[in-house]
């Protein structure tokens, strides 16, 4: 089937001044990216940036994020998303784009890839060079004027720290490095959340606990001494010896009796 006069027109509709067409529109191209896939990359490449300078419409921003969601793995993976010129740099460039949203809402949707990237699709994968340089472009925004921009740039970092590949974490690490000196107080929170992390992991690798030595005795199993019957208790009482009074009466008397 021939997509691409469709597209086309889904494309137009995306800039409907009505919100509700435009979040319908996004749900389409969505299907469209899940059912047919990368091989209509050459045509829904450039919704990447459409979707982002969606993004700036609150009414839609929702719809324009899973737009996004949908977009990386079916179609663009993270060498699209780092490209100089249509990727995600020229919307986290300050000087290009001045909306702090796109910028914080372009790095949310960074660290969702890192975190969903094996599952997302055949073009979600992650190897140790695409990480590198991921992690230098989130290096450079913890610079950004914007306190939310910063926060997001570190959240991504930590994604990659925390990523389930030690070569990831190890690529990762060499970048964050460079904050030690540039951005102290960025660096010891990134250090501070990897070793709660690592920690975490070990933690979770301990032994099992071992079976205790004996189970727990319950109430109705608690054993109390034997009581003795009274009839022997009485017995046992009349058998015991008890001494004679001694007779203050003279002993020939006693003789006489």
């Amino acid at each position: 089937a021939n997509y691409v006069p469709l597209i086309s027109e889904l494309k137009k509709l995306l800039k409907h001044t009505h919100f509700a067409v435009k979040s319908k529109t996004i749900a389409a191209i969505n299907m469209i990216c899940e059912g047919v896939g990368e091989k209509l990359f050459a045509h829904l490449k450039p919704m990447l940036s459409l979707l982002l300078n969606l993004c700036k419409d609150k009414k839609v921003t929702k719809a324009s994020q899973n737009g996004l969601d949908v977009l990386f793995g079916n179609i663009i993976g993270f060498s699209h998303l780092i490209d100089k010129e249509d990727g995600l740099p020229p919307f986290l460039n300050e000087k290009k784009e001045k909306s702090t949203i796109v910028r914080q809402i372009s790095l949310s949707f960074l660290l969702r890839c890192i975190e969903r990237c094996d599952s997302a699709g055949p073009r979600g994968y992650l190897d140790e060079e695409l990480a590198s340089n991921v992690a230098n472009l989130c290096v450079d925004k913890t610079k950004d004027s914007d306190s939310g921009v910063r926060k997001e740039a570190i959240a991504a970092l930590k994604g990659l720290l925390n990523y389930g590949d030690e070569r990831i974490q190890a690529v990762a690490m060499d970048s964050v490095g460079k904050l030690e000196r540039d951005n102290p107080r960025a660096y010891k929170s990134l250090m501070s959340s990897h070793s709660q992390s690592s920690g975490s992991n070990r933690a979770n690798a301990s032994p099992p606990r071992r079976a205790e030595s004996r189970p727990p005795t319950s109430s109705r199993q608690r054993t109390t001494p034997e009581k003795i019957p009274a009839t022997a208790a009485s017995t046992t009482s009349r058998n015991k010896a008890t001494p004679k009074r001694r007779s203050n009466l003279p002993s020939s008397f006693n003789n006489s009796a």
